[in-house]
């Protein structure tokens, strides 16, 4: 297992093994992707095998991963809004199931009479 150098508690660096669950690039590239595709914490965590207390201090304490964070979090917005501005023009549709079988299909789309 590698080693890693750190500081505890304002004194002297000291060489540590790293955890089995700390933070490789890898790992953070995979939480930052899952974290802009979804904008969940938690999933971003349990998909790069991360603990989420371990993301937000991580979060706490390193600038440039703070600021990753940021931007995925702002690309994950944005998906969001675009998917909620098609759903606004565009409704969707939505099959409903009536006690008699029959089937009929309606849109959220609100009509605006003029």
């Amino acid at each position: 297992m590698a080693r890693k150098l750190v500081v505890i508690g304002g004194k002297r660096p000291q060489m540590r093994k790293a955890k089995r669950d700390s933070w490789t690039q890898a790992r953070q590239r995979e939480f930052l992707s899952v974290l802009a595709e979804t904008c969940n914490v938690t999933r971003a965590c349990e998909q790069s095998g991360i603990s989420v207390t371990h993301a937000y201090r991580k979060r706490k304490s390193d600038a440039a991963f703070r600021t990753a964070w940021r931007e995925a979090i702002g690309v994950a917005y944005q998906r969001l809004e675009l998917v909620l501005l098609d759903r606004a023009f565009n409704g969707t549709e939505k099959v409903v199931k009536r006690r008699d079988a029959a089937r009929s299909a309606c849109s959220n789309i609100r009509t605006n009479w003029v």
